[in-house]
């Protein structure tokens, strides 16, 4: 069986079929690993600012923000 993400499908059809081998979507995985690493990230940025200890440090760390996704420079909206 091939499913996408989903736990409860996993368990539904190991308990109907005990011998089935369950595969999972390749690519909902990889989406799931990247929203994952994604936010440790930007925890770990979010900590990195708070402790700069120079404002080049800190906007080094915001340009950062920016290239992953999660704030906006330009039109400095979050």
């Amino acid at each position: 069986f091939m499913i996408d993400k989903d736990m409860k499908e996993d368990s539904s059809i190991t308990k109907a079929f005990p011998d089935a081998k369950v595969l999972y979507c390749y690519w909902h995985i990889e989406k799931i690993l990247e929203k994952r690493l994604k936010i440790k990230h930007s925890l770990q940025l979010a900590l990195d600012m708070m402790l700069a200890e120079t404002e080049d440090s800190f906007n080094e760390k915001l340009i950062e923000f920016e290239k992953i996704g999660i704030i906006n420079l330009t039109n400095q909206s979050f």
